[in-house]
């Protein structure tokens, strides 16, 4: 499979944006006079340079996009992303390729979870931060211009109906990706600035709003777990609101003055019915087994509930330690994720409840075989096209999920309890373990399991089906040669 001139174009692009990106920790490594400066500057030098050679070897590329080409450039995106992402790391010495890999590919799809030692100093640390930013922005453009294309909608368009008219066209592609960048942008700056009124120093404002908007926890980052000041954690729940939802949606809404859209829309509805819900059962159980306070333990459990529900997985508390029925359902909140529309990971929220309409549906039917009945959304009727689909993304989930888990244990000496759990937290780019696994059971992992966890994160952010259009093109291409 040959890549086409539009692959190379696009990709060429995002190497010319990841070597603007990679100034910053270049500059800080400079000014710490820190080791990691010629890594970076040959980092920058080799994605700057191949970016310029595919944007001219791709300049004469068509104006629309089919469906292999979106599979083909969803897959090159993020690998390229990984690779350039490694770089840094593996050319300073710090992490062996296999670990280098692993930890681009971990931020890159907001996963989070860190393998950097304690002396990496302040710009790799700064380069993956800006790296987890970059890959959310890369998922929300992908995830409403090509995907669309590649897989179907699989529940997208009822997420954006009447918000964005989903077209082949690359010139309308890019549109829709500028809107997405502003959006997630401002929304960026906007917690910047929050944070910074909340008490945090600029550099640590920074870094915090990075990792909130883009949905990036686990358990490498800890700036919530030492913060003492209500007023930051209430800066941190707000925002994980806004990119756990669908944020295109409530910056149409925001700007159109449409406040009612966010209470009339069933996935809004369904997004804070379960934040509620889930937030009283774990205040519950914290209150009969622990020793908290109603209040203390409400508000400790709405920000927990809120955290895993986005997939950040920022700890504010030792959540280890907390009854088994809490962090189960934690855990389940991690696979269910946000909204459409957010850079979490998870199935997402329009997918469940089209499920849930479908379960309703066929229990009724089993009662009343002549009952004629459709899933409706939001006044409308899904067709049995987008309901099938959306059907055949939760099997091909779970059965994702469960491979990745059995390929896993081959590599690892983790008992099956920490296997699923850590598969679990890369494959729902949640990156926590809720004590199911050692600290150090990635750092552990063998290159073969390391590799195996970074491709398999990879497959997640590219909605699984992507892949099997990749697979299947390849296949049919060397059987048409035999």
């Amino acid at each position: 499979m040959k890549p086409n001139p539009l692959t190379m174009y696009i990709v060429g692009n995002t190497a010319i944006i990841l070597s603007g990106a990679l100034i910053i920790p270049a500059a800080l490594a400079a000014v710490y006079t820190e080791k990691t400066f010629p890594a970076f500057v040959a980092t920058f030098a080799l994605a700057f340079a191949v970016g310029k050679f595919l944007r001219e070897k791709g300049k004469m590329h068509r104006a629309r996009v089919n469906m292999r080409e979106a599979a083909q450039i969803i897959l090159a995106l993020w690998l390229f992303g990984a690779a350039i992402g490694m770089l840094p790391a593996l050319l300073s010495g710090k992490l062996d390729p296999a670990s280098a890999f692993f930890l681009a590919v971990s931020y890159l799809s907001t996963t989070g979870i860190d393998l950097l030692p304690a002396d990496a100093g302040y710009s790799l640390h700064v380069w993956h931060v800006l790296l987890s930013w970059l890959g959310a922005l890369n998922y929300l453009i992908i995830f409403v211009t090509l995907l669309p294309q590649a897989a179907g909608v699989f529940g997208v368009n009822l997420a954006f109906r009447r918000s964005y008219d989903f077209s082949p066209m690359l010139g309308q592609m890019k549109n829709m990706a500028k809107q997405i960048a502003a959006v997630f942008s401002t929304f960026t700056a906007a917690a910047i600035f929050c944070y910074y009124l909340a008490g945090l120093a600029p550099y640590e404002a920074v870094m915090a709003a990075l990792l909130t908007v883009s949905t990036t926890g686990g358990e490498g980052t800890d700036f919530l777990s030492v913060a003492v000041n209500p007023w930051i954690k209430t800066v941190a729940v707000v925002f994980m609101l806004i990119a756990g939802g669908n944020m295109l949606r409530l910056f149409r809404t925001v700007r159109r003055r449409e406040f009612s859209d966010l209470y009339r829309h069933s996935e809004s509805k369904f997004f804070f019915v379960t934040i509620l819900v889930v937030s009283l059962i774990v205040a519950v159980q914290l209150v009969m087994y622990g020793d908290m306070g109603i209040f203390s333990a409400l508000h400790l459990a709405l920000f927990e509930t809120l955290s895993f529900l986005t997939t950040s997985c920022f700890a504010a508390a030792d959540i280890n330690t907390w009854p088994d029925m809490a962090k189960i359902c934690l855990l389940l909140l991690m696979f269910v994720g946000g909204a459409m529309g957010s850079p979490t990971g998870g199935i997402k929220m329009m997918r469940i409840i089209v499920l849930v309409k479908m379960l309703i549906i066929e229990m009724r039917r089993t009662l009343h075989p002549r009952m004629a009945a459709n899933v409706i959304v939001d006044g409308r009727s899904v067709d049995f096209t987008a309901a099938s689909r959306i059907l055949a993304f939760f099997f091909l989930y779970l059965a994702t999920f469960f491979l990745f888990a059995l390929l896993l244990s081959v590599g690892s000496n983790q008992s099956l309890t920490a296997t699923v759990a850590m598969s679990a937290a890369c494959f729902t780019h949640g990156g926590f373990g809720l004590g199911l696994y050692d600290e150090g059971a990635f750092a552990a992992l063998s290159p073969y399991g390391k590799t195996i966890c970074g491709l398999f994160m990879i497959v997640a952010r590219m909605e699984i089906f992507s892949v099997l259009i990749i697979i299947q093109d390849v296949f049919f291409e060397r059987r048409d040669k035999w």
